[in-house]
């Protein structure tokens, strides 16, 4: 079991990248702490205390000292795969780091993720879950 503390809303396509990023390593997280952004619990004082950026998902990992607080799907995601993924390269999410076509492979998958799925998913996420409560 990890020392890793996750805060995450889990409906919102970002912490579900960083979910998939997890099953996908099998990494076991020590404790997840749901934040319901739509009641704003992301801005609350001890949250902000945590992560001043105000915003879910982040982690907590307390392998480090002191304790590593990052935020970021993508940066939290690429984090957990190079300290808790595999090291064998067959089964790495992440690409080999000495082959440079890999990398820039890698690299091009990760910018059309952000750019196109991630503009959609985003939209989809307004329209279902944020648009109701303004109504």
């Amino acid at each position: 079991m990890s020392q890793i503390t996750l805060f995450t809303d889990s409906r919102l396509p970002c912490p579900q990248r960083l979910l998939l990023t997890i099953h996908e390593i099998g990494l076991q997280i020590n404790d997840v702490r749901e934040v319901d952004i739509s009641k704003f619990e992301h801005k609350q004082p001890d949250i902000l205390a945590l992560n001043p950026y105000g915003a879910v998902p982040f982690i907590r990992d307390e392998a480090h000292n002191p304790p590593l607080m990052l935020a970021e799907s993508r940066a939290i995601a690429r984090y957990l795969a190079h300290a808790y993924g595999s090291n064998d390269a067959s089964a790495s999410l992440l690409p080999d780091s000495n082959d440079v076509v890999a990398i820039g492979k890698f690299e091009e998958a990760a910018s059309i993720e952000l750019t196109s799925f991630d503009a959609a998913a985003n939209q989809l996420v307004f329209e279902e879950l944020f648009k109701p409560c303004v109504l």
